[in-house]
């Protein structure tokens, strides 16, 4: 291998290195010729967890290969963020680790200072932002804890704060809210060329946001949006975000004629791929879980013909039949995204 051309050696790099890091650092470790030649490549795609430690531990590594010269200088184009289960403390507005173990003597509710943690993800998003093509947060198992405040766990995490020139591709599992990762930004648009936004949001969160998101990502063209899960909810604020009526008179008191509908509050999107969360089984099997699915797909029906008529494709897939599996659909768009 060694023999073969640096541009070659390159180019087979680059389809190698889409696994999230795990290549390009055994071929960093292979040969000083091989780790001169995977340099550029070594970090095509980073999967990192948002743990204070293994983000300054990176900081530091890519820093140092930065260091060595603009020349093949490592990029990285597609992003993988992991949040754990993590809340705060209303006490003592500390952040709170819930699947990591403090060094000895450290108390978990002081485990790690938040300011260090934002510190450490404004560094890392200034790092990755020039480059960037796409960005995959997922945001595993936030949860409300009795007293302890869930929704803020992010606590502003800057993904938000910087321009993402390059970006094409960004999907959110877990958290659908902008304003947990430092939107609104007035003198920020972070995604100024991305056309494709993903959002998955959790069991329990009724917003997706998508005003947010159309001042976040104004030229975004294709829409999906997983784990479908409420009439009134979910598919109400995608109706309003694609200017369409969908008739929730079940819940109201009809209006003849249909009030006027405001103006698409996502007017560039022309693509919608919507997928249903499953239906309800088992326990959740009540009366009332079923006839709001039975709505549910009721409103989806609705919103699927008025698509149409609004020009915009969209495409309703089978519901849910399990949890997603984020790595596996970000490994499939990285790799597609440097094959197809």
């Amino acid at each position: 291998m060694e023999s073969l051309p640096l541009e070659i050696l390159q180019k087979i790099f680059l389809l190698a290195c889409t696994d999230g890091g795990s290549t390009g650092n055994a071929l960093s470790l292979t040969s000083k010729t091989i780790r001169a030649a995977a340099r550029r490549d070594r970090f095509h795609t980073l999967r990192l967890v948002a743990d204070l430690e293994p983000l300054l531990k990176f900081i530091a590594l890519y820093a140092r290969e930065c260091a060595l010269g603009e020349q093949d200088k490592p990029r990285i184009r597609h992003l993988h963020l992991t949040f754990h289960r993590v809340c705060i403390s209303p006490s003592s507005r500390r952040t709170i680790f819930l699947g990591l173990t403090p060094p000895p003597g450290v108390a978990i509710s002081a485990y790690p200072p938040p300011q260090a943690y934002l510190d450490a993800g404004e560094t890392l998003v200034g790092l990755v932002s020039p480059d960037l093509q796409s960005i995959f947060i997922n945001v595993d198992g936030i949860e409300k804890h009795n007293h302890l405040v869930g929704d803020t766990a992010l606590y502003g995490f800057p993904v938000l704060h910087h321009t993402y020139p390059c970006l094409r591709e960004a999907t959110f599992i877990g958290m659908c809210n902008p304003t947990h990762y430092g939107l609104p930004n007035k003198q920020v648009t972070p995604f100024p060329s991305a056309t494709q936004l993903h959002l998955v949001p959790k069991a329990y969160e009724s917003g997706l946001h998508l005003t947010l998101w159309s001042t976040a990502a104004p030229r975004v063209t294709h829409l999906r949006v997983t784990g479908v899960r409420t009439a009134t909810q979910h598919v109400k604020q995608l109706a309003l975000a694609l200017g369409v009526y969908v008739d929730f008179s079940w819940c109201t008191l009809p209006q003849f004629p249909p009030p006027p509908l405001p103006p698409a509050a996502f007017p560039t999107v022309r693509s919608l791929v919507v997928r249903s969360a499953p239906p309800p089984e088992g326990r959740s099997s009540s009366t009332g879980a079923r006839i709001e699915h039975a709505r549910l797909l009721d409103a989806l029906t609705q919103l699927q013909r008025e698509c149409k008529r609004a020009d915009v494709d969209a495409v309703f897939l089978d519901p849910l039949s399990g949890p997603l599996d984020p790595l596996t659909e970000w490994i499939s768009q990285v790799t597609c995204g440097v094959k197809c």
